[in-house]
């Protein structure tokens, strides 16, 4: 007796149709932008102008990619927040920052070296209290930012009632974070039920190899609900993080799918391809190993993807004959 995998398709369907009615935004009354950003390095000694749509690869102002950036801007209590409660709304920040008001630290983002890590994509809502902020005159923020390959932050980030935040960014966290661990964990059930299968019916490889792809896609997905579960990356190091689950998990999950569709459609693999499909596999996962810094795993992990998951999944499906 055979179980199809159509039926988690339909099922994996249903959720994301789910997903998409969550996504509708709501704007929220009474906020405080920023329209007036600068930036500066330690080596300089004045800020610079900064425009919003520089926020996704401020590394370019760090020499080498590597190293502290401070952004800052200001803004004015309205009269009408003067007596709510305020917080700093931020969407995303990329690898850590700190975050302070008047001088003030009111938060940080990820950690700073010698143990840096990412905090995660989701948002972040930051209480600000009130017997630091300047009545009738302009308030600063200032963000000290590390940099490593990657510096980045969200567009999304005002200051607006608590309450509001702290609403939204819980809002945030579920759409971006939570949600895909509730896919994760499903993948873990789907890989336990189809391994329990295979040893019930030993000769129905498909099942194995499907348990497989769902097994590695809980890892790969790591990086997608990392928000929800911080603790499990409190003792890690940034870099070896991103090689074993944003790298080589993607390159087993491509591997074990492959091994599962030509399975499923019963095309058999002469010893010469599985071979050279299983050092194509070993060579792609030494070379993440072997990537000493970020800012080269961040330059050199899309042409590994673009030169070995082509040729670890689409080509084979349909001609026996080659290998890659």
């Amino acid at each position: 007796m055979k179980i199809s995998p159509k039926y988690l398709l339909s099922i994996t369907a249903a959720i994301a149709v789910l997903i998409s009615l969550t996504g509708c935004k709501s704007k929220d009354a009474g906020i405080i932008e920023f329209t007036k950003w600068e930036y500066k390095t330690p080596e300089e000694s004045k800020f610079s102008p900064l425009g919003a749509e520089e926020f996704t690869h401020l590394e370019k102002h760090v020499e080498n990619q590597k190293g502290y950036l401070t952004i800052k801007t200001t803004f004015q209590v309205p009269k009408s927040l003067k007596k709510e409660n305020l917080s700093l709304y931020i969407g995303e920040l990329q690898i850590a920052g700190k975050i302070f008001v008047n001088g003030t630290r009111i938060g940080i983002f990820g950690s700073f070296p010698p143990k840096e890590f990412y905090s995660g994509k989701a948002a972040k809502s930051f209480s600000i209290p009130k017997n630091i902020l300047l009545q009738n005159k302009q308030n600063e923020l200032q963000i000290l930012m590390w940099c490593n390959g990657k510096c980045n932050i969200s567009n999304a980030i005002y200051i607006g009632e608590q309450k509001n935040t702290d609403m939204k960014a819980l809002e945030n966290r579920f759409i971006m974070s939570d949600i895909n661990l509730l896919f994760t964990v499903a993948f873990l059930l789907i890989s336990l039920l189809y391994f329990l299968l295979y040893i019930k019916w030993h000769k129905e490889k498909e099942y194995l190899w499907y348990a497989l792809t769902n097994l590695a896609t809980t890892f790969y997905l790591f990086p997608y609900y990392q928000s929800s579960v911080p603790w499990l990356t409190q003792n890690g190091g940034w870099l070896l993080y991103n090689k074993l689950f944003s790298g080589i998990a993607a390159l087993l999950t491509a591997y074990f799918a492959t091994s599962f569709i030509r399975e499923f459609l019963s095309q058999k693999d002469k010893p010469i391809v599985t071979t050279i499909r299983l050092c194509l596999l070993a060579s792609a996962s030494v070379w993440i190993l072997s990537i000493t810094t970020y800012k080269e795993y961040v330059k050199y992990l899309p042409v590994l993807y673009s030169r070995h998951l082509p040729c670890a999944s689409c080509k084979q499906i349909h001609n026996n004959k080659e290998a890659c």
